[in-house]
């Protein structure tokens, strides 16, 4: 399960406190260099689903790049499993 992964705290991660601004898909771009990994801070920060845009001077953990490979591997051995 993807939340299995990403629940796990990694001795690789970075916490981060948002500015006036931030949004997730930014700041996946800035972490991941793929905007479209925003989904990984949602999931990793407890985010609901909503907009994209993060509040003000929340602290936000940031999971490291082996995370995002991990995931992408499990997405695609889902994706020919069916």
């Amino acid at each position: 399960h993807y939340l299995d992964i990403i629940g796990r705290l990694q001795s690789g991660d970075r916490y981060i406190f948002t500015r006036e601004g931030d949004r997730l898909d930014n700041l996946a771009f800035q972490f991941y260099g793929d905007p479209r990994h925003w989904q990984i801070l949602a999931m990793a920060n407890n985010l609901g689903k909503g907009t994209l845009v993060v509040e003000p001077n929340l602290q936000l953990r940031i999971p490291p790049n082996d995370i995002v490979i991990e995931m992408l591997e499990r997405f695609r051995d889902a994706e020919e499993g069916r």
